[in-house]
Parts: structure tokens; C-alpha cells; sequence
């Protein structure tokens, strides 16, 4: 979350841990929040490379569920991150 946001997310895994976080949804209000937690300092990511913020974000925001029988476990994320890391590797072949 530090490498996305540019600062430690103190705040921001305080107030997330009073709502309720899946990696398959987010309502309008938590996209927004993503958007607007990100480093602004570099230019914004654009096509797949935004697509697979979200997706690594969304990832993230289910690990600070503050239920944790609503986490993922490790072998689900590390199922999800893998999952990105083969289509981007697909769609980055010539």
C-alpha cells in the first residue's frame, strides 16, 4: 500500500478497517477512495498497466478487511497476483 499511496497508509487502514472489503467488489465510493489514495507524483497509469493497479489495489484492499475470515488467504492472492502476472506476460509478446 506505501509504494502505491507514496506515504504510509496509517489513516487510510483505519478508516477501511470499519468497512466491509471483497476483492470481487467495490461500491462507486471505494473506487473513488482508490483513486484518490494513489501517488499522484508519477503520471497515472493508462491501459493494462491501469487495469492491473486496480486489480493488485482491489487485492490489497481485501487484505485489511477488518474481518479476517473475509481476507483472502495467501494462496488466493498469490493465486490472483499470478493470474496478472501470466496475462501480462501474454499481452507483452510482440
Amino acid at each position: 500500500m506505501e509504494v502505491f499511496m507514496g506515504r504510509h497508509p496509517g489513516d487510510l487502514i483505519s478508516y477501511l478497517s470499519s468497512l466491509e472489503l471483497t476483492s470481487s467488489s467495490m461500491s462507486n465510493d471505494q473506487q473513488v477512495l482508490l483513486k484518490n489514495t494513489l501517488d499522484q507524483r508519477p503520471s497515472a497509469p493508462v491501459g493494462q498497466s491501469a487495469q492491473d493497479l486496480v486489480s493488485t489495489m482491489k487485492i490489497a484492499l481485501a487484505c485489511l478487511n477488518g474481518n479476517p475470515q473475509l481476507r483472502p488467504t495467501m494462496k488466493e492472492v498469490s493465486q490472483a497476483l499470478g493470474r496478472q502476472s501470466i496475462l501480462y506476460q501474454a499481452l507483452s509478446r510482440p
